[in-house]
């Protein structure tokens, strides 16, 4: 038997079903599911609507014009180091395959369980560690324990994202 635990095939379905629902993030509900259920299977569905709510804020799930005007799950952004649907900096991550969109959704909820797992029990700060990292909202958060946004871009990426994730966790978790 295994040491860790991972989803059931129905509880990625479960879970996909769910995302498929969210007209915004819809279309990569499979590959957002799989991703949850392979990082945090003990959370999948709060971590996968944190993923999907990530990947709002970061391209509109492809969505959005990025660098050289690309769309889709190839876009590029910041200033040509954001990589995919859910902009990954390749400044600090290198990511073969980064325009395959599971590769890429895979890739961020990586990145963000590690900015969660840093900045345990402070959500915010988690999500805000997935933006700017987690030196720049340790930082912030010693000029303000409330604030862990003040290096994120728009200063306020945490407030941004958690709007999205409680709005949609509404839906599951009335």
């Amino acid at each position: 038997m295994s040491d860790y635990l991972t989803c059931s095939t129905q509880a990625v379905a479960d879970l996909a079903a769910i995302l498929h629902n969210i007209p915004e993030c819809a279309a990569y509900a499979d590959e957002i599911a799989a991703a949850a259920c392979d990082v945090r299977p003990q959370d999948s569905t709060r971590f996968g609507l944190l993923i999907a709510a990530v990947g709002q804020i970061e391209t509109q799930w492809g969505r959005v014009r990025g660098h050289a005007a690309s769309t889709g799950p190839s876009i590029i952004g910041d200033d040509g180091h954001g990589r995919g649907l859910m902009q990954i900096d390749d400044r600090y991550h290198h990511i073969d395959g980064w325009d395959d969109p599971a590769t890429n959704i895979a890739a961020g909820a990586r990145i963000l369980d590690a900015g969660l797992s840093t900045f345990a029990g402070n959500l915010a700060a988690g999500v805000a560690c997935y933006n700017c990292g987690p030196g720049n909202v340790m930082h912030s958060l010693s000029e303000d324990p409330r604030d862990p946004d003040r290096f994120t871009t728009g200063k306020d990426y945490s407030r941004r994202v958690l709007s999205y994730y409680s709005r949609w966790l509404r839906l599951v978790v009335p």
